[in-house]
């Protein structure tokens, strides 16, 4: 995946950055894992390789 034009990622926890439709993916992706909701964790790993894929190639 390459990185986000400036100004326009999320700075990680890491220092690298990763663009705002990437990072919105990942949090719904984390909460609904974290409530269980597996069939809409494996909608969003979908969701974000669709995006990557077309956002980032």
């Amino acid at each position: 995946m390459s990185p986000p034009a400036r100004g326009d990622g999320v700075r990680t926890v890491t220092g690298s950055s990763r663009c705002l439709e990437c990072s919105k993916i990942i949090l719904a992706r984390a909460t609904a894992r974290r409530e269980g909701r597996i069939r809409t964790v494996e909608s969003l790993d979908q969701a974000l390789r669709r995006h990557a894929k077309s956002a980032h190639s």
